[in-house]
């Protein structure tokens, strides 16, 4: 993910690499992102298969979101 804590424009990348090893960004867990009003817009990528229930909860000033790729995805409400 790219931007600092508090950033208002997140970018999720196709995969994230921790202590050497990359993961594949697949998802993005439920209230990942709750309540977080400074965010302003998200990038999603195509690798993102499922946004689980309430993770852009309460995100009031979100004016943008783009998601690569919608088709076949499920998102929860």
């Amino acid at each position: 993910m790219v931007g600092q804590d508090n950033s208002p424009n997140v970018y999720l990348h196709k995969e994230v690499k921790i202590n050497g090893k990359a993961y594949r960004m697949s998802y993005i867990a439920p209230k990942a992102f709750h309540n977080k009003t400074y965010l302003r817009s998200v990038y999603i990528p195509e690798s993102v298969d499922s946004i689980g229930s309430m993770a852009f909860h309460s995100c009031h000033n979100i004016s943008s979101i783009n998601i690569v790729a919608f088709a076949n995805k499920h998102f929860s409400y």
